[in-house]
């Protein structure tokens, strides 16, 4: 018997002490910080700042080619100004965007997603029966 719990206790100290490593280095701190702020999907990634977004309509009768300046700050999408219009969402660290709008009595919601520079995605609105693709380059708020 004494043979078979020392090699099981021997395993189940290994099994729990290995996930114990604890990193101290003197930059640990702020990269353990960061790690968790991008799986929260919060920090944008970079993402920071005025972004010019253009909606394409491919089908139903939503007006052709609307612009929309958005903010996004920490991760969180805003309206970027100069219009009436509310516009919420989250944009993650690996540039995963996923927001919504609401303006003249009808709403809808975008996903798709953003490099440096440039981004792109889908756009539905049920509400007024229509959709489209959207782009979008880094600039251009408060038109």
């Amino acid at each position: 018997m004494k043979q078979l719990i020392k090699p099981l206790a021997l395993a189940i100290a290994v099994t729990f002490a290995v996930p114990l490593v604890v990193d101290i280095s003197a930059d640990a701190a702020p990269r353990r910080a960061a790690k968790a702020k991008a799986k929260r999907g919060g920090g944008g990634g970079g993402f920071d700042g005025y972004w010019s977004v253009s909606l394409h309509t491919s089908y139903g009768n939503c007006p052709a080619g609307l612009r929309y300046p958005v903010y996004i700050r920490g991760g969180y999408i805003s309206n970027g100004g100069g219009m009436d219009a509310q516009i919420s969402g989250r944009v993650d660290g690996a540039g995963r965007v996923r927001a919504s709008v609401y303006a003249q009595g009808q709403s809808g919601y975008a996903t798709g997603r953003l490099s440096r520079s440039y981004g792109s995605g889908g756009w539905r609105s049920a509400s007024a029966g229509c959709g489209g693709s959207w782009s979008a380059s880094r600039g251009g708020g408060g038109y």
